[in-house]
C-alpha cells in the first residue's frame, strides 16, 4: 500500500525555510545555556560543518557565564577551547559568552539579530532583550531542532500532566522495531543535541517529542505527524497563574498536528482539561479521536498496560508502513513489552527485600504523588494476606518522603491516599514547614527534617519486614538539586549504601 506524505512533507519544509531564514547570516544570540541551549548550540555549530545552516556570529547568554566554572563546563560541552577573554574564536565563526546584563546593556554593540530562546526562562528577562534588539526574531529551540531533520521524518508530540514521559518512551520502544527511533524533549535529551549527535541521514527517522508547557507557551512554528495531550490536573501554576492558563499552553500543541485526524485528546471525562477550554474549543475539535481511558479501565489491569495502549493508539495515527505492521502486531500484546524497562526515578525499584524501596523523584507534582500513592497501597493491600519465609505476614506500612520546592497546588488530594493506608511521612526540602502544615490541617501526622538524606535515614531505620519505603517527593527538586535525576540519584546511592553494610 502506498503511504502519500507529499502535503505535510511540503508543509514542513515551509516551516524549516522560515527557520533557517532567522538564522543564516544572522547574529544570533542563544538566551539560557541549560540543557536546551546547550542542545541549540550544539546544533548549530554542527549544521555549520554540514554546511546546513550558518549564523553569522554566535553569543552564548547566561548569567552562569559570571562563574568561570559554568563558562568552562558550556565549552567543553561544544568541544571549545575555553579561555580568560569573553570573546571565542573557531575556525568557522566567532562566539562570545555574556550575561544578560551585559547583553541587554550593551545592545547597539552586540546588534543581535535572532534569539534562540530556552524554555521555562522569566517571561520579563525575554520581554526586556524583545524591547532592547527590537527587530530580533525569536526561535524556539524545537523549532530549530525541527529545522534540521529530515522532512520525510516522522514526529510525534506528546503532552498533558504525569505519564508523559513513560508513553514518549514506550512509544519510542513500539516505533524502534521498524524505524529509527528517538525520545527527545523534555523527557531529558534535548531535541537539537540529539539532532546534532545524529547528523544528516537519508533515511527517516522518527522524533516522539515529549513537550511541557514551558515549550508550547507562545505556540511553535513546526510540524507533528500525530499527537496527544494526557489527561490534566494542576501543576506549573506559579509560572501560569491558574488551570485556564495552563490548558491553554499544553494545547499550543493542537495546531502543530497536520490533521486533526492525527491528534488524541483526554476523554471527556477529565474535566479538568475540557473545563478550562472553551465551548467553542470543544465544538471545534469534536472530530478528534479520545484516548480510551474508561475502555482501558475494562481492558487491563495496570496504568502501565493503560500506557501500551495509548502508545498502540498513538503509532497507529502515524502514516507508514510501520504504523500498519505496529496495528497487526498488537494482538502479540506480552511480547512485544517482553524487556522493555521502565524510565529512571519513576515508580523505579531500587530494593525489594527485606524492605521495598521506590525511587520515585520524577513526581513532581501532587497529581503523580497520588498515584504512586495509590499503586504502593494496593500493592500492600495484595500482599497483607501472604506469607513469606515462614508464615510471616508482610506488615506493610507505607514510609512516604515528601518535599522540595513545592509548586502552586493544593496538598489535600494526596491526604486522603496518606489516611487510605498505614503511611508514615517524612517532610524535607524549603517547603516541608509549609506542607507541614497542610498534613496538621488534614489530621495526617509527619516528621519534619532538613534534607532529604536526613529524611531517608529517619525512614530507612524505622522500616520492619515487608514496609515500603516510597520517596515520591510531589515537588520540584531545585531548592536542593540541579533536577529530579540528581535528586533520584542521591536517593538510590544513599539507600543502597545503607543497606550494603
Amino acid at each position: 500500500m502506498r503511504h502519500d506524505r507529499e502535503p505535510i512533507h511540503d508543509a514542513r519544509q515551509a516551516l524549516q525555510s522560515l527557520t533557517k531564514q532567522t538564522v543564516n547570516g544572522r547574529r544570533v544570540g542563544i538566551l539560557g545555556l541549560g540543557v536546551s541551549g546547550v542542545g541549540a548550540a550544539q546544533l548549530l555549530l554542527s549544521s555549520m560543518a554540514e554546511a546546513q545552516m550558518r549564523p553569522a556570529s554566535l553569543m552564548l547568554i547566561d548569567d552562569a557565564f559570571s562563574e568561570p566554572s559554568k563558562r568552562s563546563e558550556v565549552c567543553q560541552a561544544l568541544g571549545l577551547a575555553s579561555n580568560s577573554e569573553n570573546a571565542l574564536r573557531t575556525k568557522d565563526i566567532s562566539i562570545q559568552t555574556l550575561t544578560f546584563s551585559e547583553a541587554t546593556t550593551s545592545a547597539s554593540e552586540f546588534a543581535i539579530e535572532s534569539f534562540v530562546v530556552s524554555p521555562g526562562l522569566p517571561r520579563r528577562l525575554v520581554e526586556s532583550m524583545s524591547t532592547c534588539y527590537e527587530q530580533a526574531k525569536l526561535v524556539k529551540e524545537l523549532e530549530l531542532a525541527h529545522a534540521l531533520i529530515n522532512p520525510h521524518d516522522v514526529c510525534i508530540g506528546i503532552t498533558g500532566t504525569n505519564g508523559k514521559s513513560t508513553l514518549t518512551h514506550m512509544t519510542r520502544h513500539l516505533l524502534a522495531e521498524s524505524i529509527e527511533a528517538y525520545a527527545v524533549g523534555n523527557i531529558g535529551d534535548a531535541w537539537s543535541a540529539v539532532v546534532a549527535q545524529q547528523g544528516k541521514s537519508r533515511k527517516a527517522r522518527a522524533w516522539v517529542v515529549e513537550m511541557s508547557s514551558y515549550q508550547l507557551e507562545g505556540g511553535c512554528d513546526l510540524q507533528l505527524d500525530a499527537g496527544m495531550i494526557l489527561p490534566m490536573a494542576d501543576d506549573h501554576l506559579t509560572r501560569h497563574q491558574n488551570a485556564k492558563n495552563y490548558v491553554a499552553a499544553k494545547c499550543q500543541m493542537v495546531p502543530l498536528v497536520y490533521s486533526l485526524e492525527k491528534l488524541i485528546l483526554p476523554e471527556v471525562s477529565n474535566t479538568y482539561f475540557w473545563s478550562a477550554r472553551s465551548s467553542t474549543f470543544a465544538r471545534t475539535y469534536r472530530s478528534c479521536a479520545f484516548v480510551p481511558e474508561q475502555k482501558a479501565r475494562a481492558q487491563v489491569i495496570t496504568q502501565k498496560d493503560a500506557n501500551w495502549k495509548r502508545a498502540f493508539q498513538l503509532v497507529r495515527k502515524v502514516q507508514g508502513p510501520w504504523a500498519e505492521a505496529q496495528s497487526e502486531a498488537e494482538i502479540h500484546f506480552d511480547k512485544r513489552i517482553e524487556g522493555f524497562r521502565g524510565l529512571p526515578f519513576r515508580c523505579e525499584e531500587i530494593l525489594s527485600w527485606p524492605v521495598r524501596v521506590v525511587n520515585d523523584s520524577k513526581a513532581t507534582n501532587v497529581h503523580s504523588t497520588c498515584f504512586a500513592l495509590m499503586t504502593e497501597s494496593n500493592r500492600i493491600r495484595r500482599q497483607s494476606t501472604e506469607k513469606i519465609s515462614g508464615a510471616r505476614e508482610v506488615h506493610g506500612r507505607l514510609h512516604l518522603l515528601l518535599g522540595g520546592a513545592a509548586k502552586k497546588e493544593s496538598f489535600a488530594p494526596l491526604w486522603q491516599h496518606v489516611k487510605a493506608q498505614d503511611t508514615w511521612v517524612y517532610l524535607f526540602g524549603a517547603d516541608g514547614p509549609r506542607i507541614a502544615e497542610s498534613a496538621r490541617t488534614h489530621g495526617c501526622p509527619y516528621v519534619v527534617f532538613d534534607s532529604m538524606e536526613e529524611a531517608t535515614m529517619a525512614a530507612l531505620e524505622s522500616t520492619r519486614h515487608g514496609d515500603v519505603v516510597l520517596l515520591s517527593p510531589a515537588c520540584a527538586s531545585f531548592d536542593a538539586y540541579e533536577n529530579f535525576s540528581e535528586r533520584g540519584q542521591v536517593f538510590s546511592s544513599l539507600v543502597r549504601m545503607c543497606y550494603a553494610k
